[in-house]
This record gives C-alpha cells, sequence and structure tokens, in this order.
C-alpha cells in the first residue's frame, strides 16, 4: 500500500473514531442530565416526612400530610422537570380564619368587613361591603354597586356619581366603564375569553385561550427538532420541547422533556400547557355576568377573586383548580405516577376531564327526577 494511502486510511480512522467518542459522549453527558427518579405515592398520611429521596436507587417517596400539616415544596418539585428532588418535612399549616381588615377603607365591595370605616365605599352591612347605589357621589369606581361606574370622574373634578355600566360594544375609555364580565378593548367594552386566535388585542383576559402575544390572541403548538407532536406530547428524555405561536409562526419557548415518574426514557413536554390545543375552550367556560362585587373585580380572570364575588359556582371553582393543577403537573398527571396521593396532595382530582365541568350539577338533576320518577 503506497505510503500516502496508509496515512490517508489512519487520519480517516482517527477522525471515525473521535467523531463517534464525541457523540457517546454527549449522549452520555444528556442521559446523565435528565436522569429521571421513579416516584412512589403513599396513600397513608405523615406526620414527618413528605418526601424522601433516595439517590442510589433513583426513587422518591411521597406522603401526604396530615390535616394540620402540609408540604410547601411538592408542588414547585412535581412541575418541574424533576430530576433533582430534595427531602421534605411536613410543616403546620397556616389556620384559616376570617379576621377584621387592618388596613383602613381598603376593602372592595363583596368582601368581609366589621365595620364601616373597613369598605372603600364606606358601607359594611351584615359583615360585607357593599357598594353605593345609582345617583351617589362617588370617588372611585370601586366605591360603586356592581355593574357601575363612577361617571364625571376625573383628575379636575374629582368626585363623579354611580351611574349603569355601558352595554356590550359600547364605546369606553376604561374597563370600569363597562357590565361585569366585559373590559375595554380597543375603545370598546368587549367580553372576556370572546377574541378568536389571530384577533388583535389589549388583553390576554379578552381571548378564548387567555393568552396574548404582542397584542394577538395566541395558542401554542409543540414541537420536538421540526415535528409537530400531539396531545399528550409524549418525548424522550434528554429531548427539547419548542413551544411556537400558531399564529405568528415564531418560537416562544423552549424546553427539556420532563420526567413522568415512572422510568428514565419516556416523558411529556409539560410547559404551557394550558396554552395549547390541549385545553382548548377551557377559559370561556368562565365568563360570566354576575358579581356581589365592583370595580376591577368585575372585570377580571383571576378564579380566586370570581369565586370570593360569586361570579362562578363552587363546581366551575373545583373544575378550573383541577383543570389547572393538572396541567401545572403534565408529565406525572399523564403518566398517572401519582394518581394515589395527588387528591390528598391538593394537587388535582386525576378523574377530571376537560368535559367534567358542570357534570355535578346534571348529575344531581338525573337524580332528582329519578326520585320523582319512582315516587309517582
Amino acid at each position: 500500500m503506497p505510503a500516502y494511502s496508509r496515512r490517508s486510511f489512519l487520519e480517516n480512522y482517527r477522525y471515525l473514531f473521535v467523531s463517534t467518542w464525541i457523540l457517546l459522549l454527549t449522549i452520555s453527558s444528556a442521559l446523565q442530565a435528565y436522569d429521571c427518579y421513579d416516584i412512589i405515592c403513599n396513600k397513608a398520611e405523615s406526620a414527618d416526612t413528605c418526601i424522601n429521596v433516595v439517590d442510589s436507587a433513583k426513587t422518591v417517596t411521597i406522603n401526604p400530610c396530615t390535616d394540620s400539616k402540609s408540604c410547601p415544596s411538592i408542588s414547585k418539585q412535581l412541575s418541574t422537570v424533576t430530576t433533582s428532588w430534595t427531602n421534605e418535612n411536613c410543616v403546620p399549616s397556616d389556620p384559616e380564619s376570617i379576621e377584621c381588615p387592618t388596613n383602613e377603607t381598603s376593602v372592595h365591595n363583596g368582601f368581609y368587613c366589621c365595620k364601616n370605616e373597613d369598605c372603600v365605599s364606606g358601607i359594611c352591612e351584615g359583615s360585607w361591603c357593599k357598594g353605593k347605589s345609582i345617583g351617589i357621589v362617588c370617588y372611585s369606581d370601586l366605591e360603586c354597586e356592581s355593574d357601575t361606574y363612577c361617571k364625571g370622574l376625573s383628575f379636575i373634578s374629582k368626585t363623579g356619581k354611580c351611574t349603569a355600566a355601558i352595554e356590550s360594544d359600547g364605546a369606553c375609555a376604561y374597563d370600569d366603564y363597562c357590565g361585569i364580565g366585559y373590559g375595554c378593548n380597543d375603545g370598546k367594552c368587549t367580553q372576556l375569553y370572546s377574541l378568536k386566535v389571530g384577533s388583535t388585542t389589549d388583553d390576554k383576559r379578552f381571548c378564548v385561550t387567555d393568552f396574548e402575544v404582542g397584542g394577538i390572541c395566541e395558542y401554542l403548538d409543540v414541537y420536538i427538532g421540526n415535528s409537530k407532536i400531539d396531545s399528550p406530547y409524549k418525548c424522550y428524555i434528554g429531548s427539547t420541547c419548542s413551544y411556537w405561536l400558531n399564529n405568528q409562526l415564531l418560537k416562544y419557548s423552549t424546553s427539556p422533556c420532563h420526567c413522568s415518574g415512572l422510568g428514565n426514557t419516556t416523558g411529556y413536554c409539560g410547559d404551557y400547557i394550558e396554552f395549547t390545543l390541549a385545553y382548548e375552550d377551557f377559559f370561556p367556560k368562565f365568563g360570566y355576568n354576575s358579581s356581589k362585587c365592583s370595580g376591577v373585580d368585575t372585570h377580571t380572570d383571576n378564579i380566586e377573586v370570581l369565586y370570593n364575588c360569586g361570579s362562578i359556582s363552587k363546581d366551575a371553582y373545583d373544575y378550573y383548580n383541577n383543570l389547572h393543577g393538572q396541567a401545572m403537573h403534565w408529565a406525572v398527571f399523564q403518566s398517572g405516577a401519582i394518581n394515589d396521593c395527588s387528591s390528598s396532595l391538593d394537587l388535582y382530582e386525576p378523574s377530571y376531564t376537560l368535559s367534567s365541568y358542570g357534570k355535578s350539577q346534571f348529575l344531581t338533576i338525573s337524580r332528582i327526577f329519578l326520585l320523582i320518577y319512582i315516587i309517582n
């Protein structure tokens, strides 16, 4: 064999060897970087340890805490990539109690009060702040009763009068001009959760997805590499999930494939789930047109405020919290790794689905009709 041929062969061999070694090192590093733990979920409550990590066995044992205690970091650890766990002990829960407000004239209408001075409106009736009626002098929109605003109020006048809110599509300058469940979008009173993907918007609350980027209502498509994947967005551990704006065709974010709590091979793309097609038609179910509150609290998408103000039912509130909990812990929810204790951990009820809303009322009505039928 000529000398130059032997030298070329050796160089090619060395190149192939080094390339293969680098590739194997890269794969090995990726597997080490995403070394997932198996999650063992105990049903029995504990007063001591709620997260017990055994690094040598790559296992995490989760125990629900007793009623008087909670596990502070459980939700955060379960909702992230969960490749690095820390032990956690149950700690005493803060007791729930209703106390008199400490800051005078700070309480909004519809919330608990002890005396008139507690309320923005200056009216405390039956331990709840009540708004001023139409025609009464006001100094802010929060002072007026539901479905009204303080008309005539300005930096010059300083006062106005409580006036009926502007109807749908009416001209407005601020949210408070509009009725309950509406807000001011592009100068018109617009219903929350009503604008389709691709519509221009002043705020995410007006979008059916409760999500906007650059003033445009959006939802996210999920990709692995150049391939779009569908719900439940399964992926291989070590791969990267990309989230793309559907309408604007721009990359929104990337994150690692999340561990599922069952093995070290497959997981799920688990970020921004509520803004993907997996949660299509989720947010419009929380549209509302009634409230015992006023001002900013009648134009919000804050689920806690909506429930406290009576704008949504207990059924809708539970539905939101369970579906939201599933989205926040998507990988372990999809794998079922913590199904035995997710409810006792106050994370989510596994049996809830997108079609669960209204199910309890339907079953109750059905039982009533069945009882009437049996009696007759």
